[in-house]
């Protein structure tokens, strides 16, 4: 089993050539969240959240296209407003589901949730559209976001709402199928959108200014990590090389990997280190970030 789908769902902006290295990959998809309030502006004007991304057309055509979908969602990759109901995220909390109870407005959340979808349609050529249930460190008690889901998919069918919008359990894999299935549908209203450029940079408009993140943030740490990777690459290489001479005696190749695999053994921790979030990423507070810098 191969994956097919991408995620970059906290991103600063896409680079173009990404979707190249994805369709190397063999992934035939991308989902994306981040977009300036002026490129989602536009994708709703041409109904483009959904679009093929093809940025090698001078050297190769359409035979690296990647599927670029863009979440259209007001909460990003989160959960849709009212639903926000996890042990970590007391936001839509307590969420009544007994009907008839006194405070019971769960009907209305579903009702808020389908006035959602319809405008999603609306600016939509496809006839599918996803819709994220769950936000980042979400799910510590699953049972209770399922609990919802259930009641949220059994409302919705008794409402009457099914016979316009069917609710379902997906996976972005099935999603890709099903748009796939769209390709007639999308071909008669004019195809699918095309792009070929890069999704930089995203704006920050309550800031004011453009998050244009890893190519601006933290430049010494992040040619600190270069180097490191770049040593234990090599060091590997040269071990290898090692290993497969028979000119040598049996001690010295022993020796050498001993010492390497040794001293390899701290690149790794500084390795893994710094490629988690609050590393190479340069999302990490200023303290946090000169640690890096000391052990690197």
């Amino acid at each position: 089993m191969r994956p097919r789908v991408a995620w970059q769902l906290d991103d600063f902006g896409v680079s173009a050539g990404f979707t190249r290295l994805a369709e190397d990959l063999g992934l035939d998809m991308l989902i994306y969240q981040s977009a300036s309030p002026e490129e989602q502006e536009q994708m709703a004007d041409h109904k483009s959240f959904a679009q093929v991304w093809r940025t090698s057309e001078r050297n190769f055509g359409n035979r690296k296209d990647v599927l670029g979908v863009q979440i259209n969602n007001q909460n990003g990759y989160c959960w849709p407003s009212g639903f926000w109901s996890d042990s970590n995220y007391l936001v839509d909390t307590p969420m009544n589901l007994r009907k008839g109870s006194p405070g019971y407005d769960f009907d209305q959340r579903v009702m808020a949730l389908y006035a959602e979808a319809v405008s999603k349609f609306n600016s939509a050529r496809e006839t599918q559209i996803m819709q994220p249930f769950g936000c980042d460190m979400a799910y510590m008690d699953a049972s209770v976001n399922y609990l919802i889901l259930d009641e949220l998919m059994y409302v919705w069918q008794e409402l009457g709402l099914s016979r316009d919008i069917q609710l379902v359990y997906s996976t972005p894999t099935q999603f890709y199928d099903e748009l796939r299935k769209d390709n007639q549908h999308i071909a008669e209203g004019g195809g699918w959108a095309v792009r070929k450029d890069d999704l930089f940079p995203v704006e920050d408009p309550e800031q004011k200014s453009y998050l244009s993140g890893y190519y601006s943030a933290r430049p010494l740490l992040k040619q600190a990590y270069r180097k490191l990777t770049t040593t234990y690459h090599s060091s590997s290489r040269l071990l290898a090389q090692q290993m497969v001479r028979d000119d040598l005696p049996a001690n010295d190749t022993e020796g050498a990997r001993n010492h390497t695999v040794t001293a390899q053994k701290g690149l790794l921790e500084l390795i893994s280190g710094l490629s988690s979030l609050d590393g190479v990423s340069g999302s990490q507070k200023e303290r946090l970030a000169q640690d890096y810098m000391l052990q690197a």
